[in-house]
């Protein structure tokens, strides 16, 4: 008895010795044979019954059409002409499609039920068995799961042209095997193609990994098969179970801070599917974390974030603020000045604080926390991570009044020393035997004929006390020049009280006092202004007491003294305005003579040239200009006033 198995791919016929048959003996037993082999074989155009588009093979699952032949062999089978079958099979199982033909064609066949009839005769073309030879190939579709039989009923014939044969029928049976196929893990993904197949017969096998897998092998206890996701497996003559291998997919984590300043992120780098995730973002110095987002949107606001990692890359940026800083400034002591610079600050940001010290006061240094922290007024720095404060440190000033006398024989001085800002003084001058006081001087002007000189200190002065040699006509001292312009001079000189008249004589710088220069008699003031010099020119000066008609001192200088260009002039030829007093003290009125009124603009400036005070004024007809805080001195005025301008010399005494 012959072994058959039938594979459920349609594509190559096995023939293989596992399936087990069921005999059936028709009348004697006989040496010639037919057999019914399950087995596959392949299907070609001239099969009558169904096209070959219904032959498709589909993933996983078993080939739909089967092909059975029927084979004849025996020595007394050696000139069939004819046949008549009754095959009885399972209708819950297979489908009959119809038949291939193989030594023979034109076969009647007919179905009902579960059986199938198959009658063919052709005496005139007889057909040698004596060898097996196949007769014609049956064609099931199977529709269920399970070994079929296909069994010969009784009434089945074969015959020659002399009658019927003695033939001995062997069943077949279509026997399947179970093939399982499972993923390891099993989250890992889905395995297609379990079922039941034939021996031998091709299966297309085929794994789908899940979310955050990829496949790696097909396994048979643990020998790898195959590492493509899908192919075709031959089915085995045994029950088999399969391995369709996954493995967790790693992704990547890249974590960024944004302003790359603001801080620093960790937690970044590779994890599988479903791995535990942390990362942390650190805030920098002067900034504060505010939240993880992905892109663009927010997914945490904690620094630290745990998560499950997806099946993707991520990109995960932590996101800081700048912080703002209160800087604030104050000063001690009251009144004593103002500081600038206070507000609100980014971290390391630079900063320029600046103290101002009101009149009479000066800046000391800045504390911090009670320490100092600069001793400049604009002071420069890096804002800190924190608030600040500042405090700004002033003094009032303290002015040193320094006394000397122009000759040490002449006489001793007193009264100097450190004085406070607005503190009234006396300062004394008092002449040795032989010598009288002539009056008190500062860089060279005269300030005070007393002796004993009151002022108030508003900064640091040298005093100088002249003492001279008591003479019947003594000669003029502290000559200087108090005012000095483009083409004229002012000259002034000190002499003792009794003397009103003097000679004076000037020239080009270095003339001869014996032939040249001008000389002016009996000058009547003890300062005189020089005219129509010219510009930047040198000239030297002397002046003698006049005494009386008979008795004159020694000349005193020369004192060379240069022109130069100030823009101003004595007095200004228009007499729209008029000062008074002049000399004066701490103010003068200055009054039109015309019924003016208007915006006044002046200036005050000294023998020097430098404007020592200016301002504007609503002015009607008269004004009163306030100059006690100026030396004294000899100045000049300009104001200017509906296009009229007006400059006069203003002395200032104490």
């Amino acid at each position: 008895m012959k072994k058959v198995l039938i594979s459920k791919k349609g594509a190559k016929a096995y023939r293989q010795n596992f399936v087990f048959f069921l005999t059936l003996v028709i009348g004697l037993i006989l040496t010639n044979t037919l057999q019914i082999s399950a087995q596959q074989a392949l299907l070609n155009e001239s099969f009558p019954y169904k096209s070959q588009q219904e032959t498709n093979e589909k993933s996983g699952s078993a080939v739909n059409f089967i092909t059975v032949p029927i084979t004849m062999a025996g020595p007394g089978l050696g000139a069939v002409t004819s046949f008549n079958f009754f095959i009885e099979y399972d209708p819950s199982r297979l489908t009959f499609e119809g038949y291939l033909p193989g030594a023979v064609n034109n076969v009647a066949v007919n179905t009902q039920g579960n059986f199938i009839t198959l009658n063919w005769q052709n005496p005139a073309t007889p057909v040698n068995c004596i060898n097996p030879v196949t007769m014609l190939n049956l064609q099931f579709n199977r529709i269920g799961n399970g070994d079929v039989a296909l069994t010969f009923l009784p009434g089945s014939s074969v015959g020659n042209l002399q009658g019927l044969l003695a033939v001995q029928y062997v069943n077949g049976i279509v026997q399947t095997y179970q093939l399982s196929v499972s993923a390891v893990p099993a989250n890992g993904g889905t395995a297609n193609g379990s079922g039941e197949y034939t021996a031998g017969q091709s299966v297309i096998l085929n794994a789908l990994p899940n979310e955050g897998y990829d496949f790696v092998s097909w396994t048979n206890n643990g020998q790898v098969l195959s590492t493509n996701a899908t192919f075709s497996y031959t089915m085995p003559a045994t029950n088999v179970s399969l391995a369709a291998n996954f493995i967790l997919r790693n992704y990547q984590i890249t974590t960024n801070s944004f302003p790359a300043a603001g801080g620093t992120t960790s937690g970044g780098g590779f994890y599988t599917f479903g791995q535990s995730v942390n990362v942390t973002a650190t805030a920098a110095t002067g900034y504060t974390f505010l939240n993880w987002t992905l892109n663009g949107q927010i997914v945490s606001t904690a620094s630290s974030y745990s998560f499950s990692m997806p099946a993707s890359d991520l990109s995960l940026w932590a996101n800081f603020q700048q912080n703002e800083y209160a800087l604030t400034l104050d000063f001690e002591p009251p009144m004593a000045g103002s500081v600038s610079g206070s507000g609100n600050y980014f971290y390391n940001s630079a900063v320029t604080v600046v103290a101002s010290p009101s009149t009479a006061y000066h800046f000391v240094h800045w504390l911090q926390n009670g320490n100092v922290v600069s001793t400049s007024a604009a002071y420069s720095f890096s804002m800190p991570a924190n608030a600040f404060h500042l405090t700004a440190v002033f003094e009032i000033n303290q002015y040193t009044i320094a006394l000397q006398a122009n000759n040490p024989e002449g006489g001793n001085v007193s009264g100097g020393g450190e004085f406070l800002h607005n503190t009234l003084i006396a300062v004394n001058a008092l002449p040795n035997e032989g010598f009288e006081f002539i009056a008190w001087t500062e860089n060279g002007l005269t300030v005070s004929f007393d002796q004993n000189y009151e002022f108030i200190v508003v900064s640091n002065r040298t005093l100088t006390a002249i003492f001279q040699v008591e003479m019947l006509c003594q000669k003029p001292a502290n000559i200087l020049v108090a005012a000095l312009g483009e083409t004229f001079a002012t000259l002034s000189w000190v002499s003792p009280s009794e003397v009103l008249k003097w000679d004076i004589l000037w020239g080009s710088a270095g003339f001869d006092t014996a032939q040249g220069g001008a000389f002016v008699p009996l000058w009547m003031e003890n300062s005189i202004t020089l005219e129509d010099l010219n510009p930047q020119s040198s000239y030297d000066f002397y002046v003698r007491a006049y005494c009386n008609d008979a008795l004159v001192s020694e000349w005193a200088g020369p004192v060379q003294f240069s022109t130069h260009y100030v823009y101003l002039s004595e007095k200004s030829s228009t007499s729209v305005f008029r000062i008074y007093p002049n000399p004066l003290r701490e103010n003068f009125t200055l009054e039109t003579f015309d019924d003016l009124h208007g915006l006044l603009s002046y200036e005050i400036i000294n023998s020097t040239g430098r404007v020592v005070d200016k301002s504007n004024l609503t002015f009607s007809k008269k004004a009163v200009i306030n100059t006690a805080h100026l030396p004294a001195g000899i100045y000049f005025f300009r104001g200017i006033m509906n296009n009229h301008v007006f400059s006069e010399k203003i002395i200032l005494r104490d």
